[in-house]
């Protein structure tokens, strides 16, 4: 388990962790603008069964989410959108580190 401020963020086993937890890193087209546009706020909304976002940040130049579960069909539909999508594995230091605000 990850624990911030004595409450469980994350827990399961590691393998698991390991093969399920990925990072969606969105980049939006450059004539789109804000990267808001592509409506990243409304990402609950588009979301499998049995996926969790477990976390996610937003820069100047896009956004990236932590997703356990189906992070293809996440990547998909900000792709459809016309965003540049690239799905990463997540080792678990970084998942470690940027679930307890340690970076």
């Amino acid at each position: 388990a990850i624990m911030r401020d004595g409450a469980v963020v994350l827990h399961g086993e590691l393998d698991e962790l390991r093969a399920r937890v990925r990072r969606v890193d969105v980049r939006p087209p450059v004539d789109q603008g804000e990267f808001e546009r592509l409506t990243f706020a409304n990402t609950p909304f588009i979301i499998p069964d049995a996926t969790t976002v477990i976390h996610s940040a937003l820069s100047s130049t896009g956004g990236s989410l932590l997703v356990r579960g189906e992070a293809d069909e996440i990547a998909s539909h900000y792709a459809a959108q016309g965003a540049s999508v690239s799905v990463h594995a997540v080792p678990l230091r970084e998942l470690f580190l940027t679930l307890t605000n340690a970076y």
